[in-house]
């Protein structure tokens, strides 16, 4: 009678904790000038080109401007509830001088498991201009939530660059993670690529001094082609 109560409070409790995980992550992207906002959330009609979910595809013409094309990758269409991960890449082209900011944002992407777990961050590109780059992690779970700061690039510029981070974060159940790209242009048909990620695994020791070799790694060698 006690191996069944212990069994059935296991199950129970399974049931609870499988109810309280959120069906969908909610992946948004966000443009914005000094004169202008957009956002795009996963799958919305008329923005989002993609029908994929956790894949955000968008370009627009003369935003402020800006001829930008982005995309905006996470849960479920790369990384899993195990491992919160966010991938954005966009090419923007200026019409004049000015900054744009490009922010990408996942809640509820992983299982809500509390403790230290390992992250890294990567980006590479290329730029006429000038461009900075910071990863959050928010453990209110927020969209755009910058409640710990992960890693900051500080200012890049040159046809060639890069810039990676790897270490510890303490979670407390769900949280969200957001990328931001600050682009500043000083003069008509100067153009911005890059490719920029971060990954959140479970906690392990091997993801945590793994990853970040990865991560150098990878981007070190996409640095050579360009």
């Amino acid at each position: 009678m006690k191996q069944t109560k212990a069994v059935l409070s296991i199950f129970l409790g399974g049931l609870l904790t499988i109810a309280s995980i959120p069906a969908n992550a909610i992946l948004v992207l966000e443009l914005s000038t000094d004169n202008a906002t957009l956002q795009v959330r996963d799958n919305e009609l008329y923005k989002d080109f993609s029908a994929k979910e956790g894949k955000i595809s968008h370009l627009i013409e003369d935003f402020d401007g800006w001829d930008i094309n982005t995309t905006g990758l996470s849960n479920p269409y790369i990384g899993t509830h195990a491992e919160a991960e966010l991938d954005l890449n966009s090419i923007a082209v200026s019409g004049g001088s000015g900054t744009l900011t490009i922010k990408l944002t996942n809640t509820f992407n992983t299982l809500p498991t509390d403790g230290v777990r390992g992250y890294a961050t990567g980006v590479g590109g290329t730029t006429d201009g000038t461009v900075s780059f910071q990863s959050f992690l928010d453990n209110t779970n927020t969209e755009f939530g910058e409640n710990i700061l992960l890693a900051d690039s500080g200012e890049l510029s040159g046809l060639s660059f890069s810039s990676s981070k790897s270490g510890l974060v303490e979670t407390n159940g769900f949280f969200s993670i957001t990328t931001i790209a600050t682009i500043t242009h000083a003069d008509a048909g100067q153009v911005t690529s890059f490719d920029y990620a971060i990954k959140v695994p479970e906690p392990s020791t091997i993801a945590i001094l793994g990853l970040g070799l990865l991560v150098v790694s990878f981007f070190s060698a996409r640095n050579k082609k360009i």
